[in-house]
């Protein structure tokens, strides 16, 4: 699990992206696992309601309207307890009522070209999940938490695999529309996911809502 330092953004889209060859030395990308830890928007979830009231004339008599601020949106907060995987993170809060191969989940996951697997399994974290995608440069992985949006503190991925391909050297990315991504956190020669290993990664401070 790796911590993310604090930032302002918070995002809908989050993006996983190689800019170079894993650690076998090809483009094939090998994802067993993934979660986010940090604040959870949701404004399916009832908030506080917060009255703006408006005050008109009408027929010289005085009119007072009282209306909810919709913008106004919950977060719960998700801590990372130390050990990585360890179900108090938002993947798992989220999917925890999902049955693996239903089709239909809160958060729909995507990659750049489907091979081995599905890609939404590392949403389950299933031990010996290997999800591939065919060797094609700056392969990514990319995950729509849909109508809430994450305030990340820190993000834990997991390999999946023993017989090498591990992630290397990538970008995580975050966006609100899809289209323009901020770069959250950037990884060169990292090698700590070798031999299916686990790790939770820090974000470097940025700032803005994506």
């Amino acid at each position: 699990t790796y911590d993310i330092p604090r930032h302002s953004g918070a995002y809908r889209y989050f993006r996983l992206r190689m800019t170079d060859k894993n650690n076998s030395g090809s483009w094939t990308f090998c994802l067993g696992g993934i979660e986010f830890y940090g604040t959870l928007f949701d404004k399916n979830l009832a908030t506080t309601a917060v009255p703006i009231t408006t005050t008109t004339a009408v027929n010289s008599t005085a009119k007072t309207t009282t209306a909810v601020n919709s913008s106004a949106v919950k977060g719960t907060v998700f801590t990372y307890s130390g050990k990585d995987f360890d179900k108090n993170g938002i993947v798992h809060h989220l999917m925890k009522g999902c049955t693996r191969g239903s089709g239909s989940y809160p958060i729909d996951a995507t990659r750049i070209s489907n091979a081995q697997g599905k890609a939404e399994d590392p949403l389950f974290n299933i031990s010996g999940t290997c999800c591939t995608n065919n060797k094609i440069s700056n392969s990514w992985w990319k995950f729509d938490f849909k109508d809430r949006k994450v305030s990340p503190t820190s993000y834990t991925l997991k390999h999946g695999y023993s017989k090498g391909y591990a992630l290397k050297s990538w970008d995580l990315e975050g966006s609100n529309d899809d289209t323009n991504w901020s770069k959250l956190s950037t990884h060169k020669n990292d090698l700590s996911l070798r031999k299916s290993k686990t790790k939770t990664f820090s974000i470097p401070a940025h700032s803005g809502s994506y």
